[in-house]
């Protein structure tokens, strides 16, 4: 899973696949659903990576079965990743469920890093599809979890930057209310 995990991130797609499918080969050979599970989201990921959404799902259900199965912490981030092929299909609706299922077993097991991970694939959904009411609410409440558990700089910048996003989307240059300590005077 490991080797598989090291292609994928250098994009050595066909390494990738056969690395996971070595590993899933063998923890099927001895029935160990944890290692299905990670071989199978692994998979996943680089189907999802070429753009292979039909495929991507199928090992990301696949995994999902196999977290369940074991009560694994990990079926949050099986249904976010469901979640992102069922968006990349135009299914928003799917999409927008899985997300807040992830994002509920997220704060559940009290992930707030991963909370705000699954809110801002929310926002940003909603975002794409200019529905930047609902995009606001999730970057907003993003920030806000944030704010109050002092997350890594990099998440709560991203929070910003996602809400920056919004406002430009919506012509709204001259809101600040979510910047404290900038003020109207500035110029651009």
């Amino acid at each position: 899973i490991n080797l598989g995990s090291y292609y994928d991130a250098k994009s050595e797609f066909t390494r990738a696949l056969d690395s996971y499918f070595q590993a899933m080969k063998l923890f099927e050979k001895i029935n160990d659903d944890k290692g299905i599970a990670g071989s199978s989201l692994g998979t996943g990921n680089v189907f999802q990576n070429l753009s292979n959404n039909k495929k991507a799902i199928e090992y990301y259900q696949k995994s999902l079965f196999h977290y369940k199965k074991i009560n694994s912490p990990y079926v949050s981030w099986a249904l976010n990743n469901l979640a992102t092929c069922y968006e990349k299909n135009g299914d928003i609706e799917k999409a927008a469920a899985l997300y807040e299922e992830s994002l509920s077993l997220k704060l559940k097991e009290q992930d707030f890093y991963g909370a705000v991970f699954s809110i801002n694939n929310l926002g940003l959904m909603f975002m794409k599809k200019k529905d930047y009411k609902k995009a606001l609410h999730y970057f907003k409440r993003s920030q806000m979890i944030c704010r109050e558990k002092n997350l890594e700089k990099e998440t709560f910048a991203n929070a910003f930057r996602n809400l920056a996003e919004v406002y430009l989307q919506m012509k709204d240059l001259q809101n600040d209310a979510d910047f404290p300590g900038i003020t109207k005077d500035l110029k651009v």
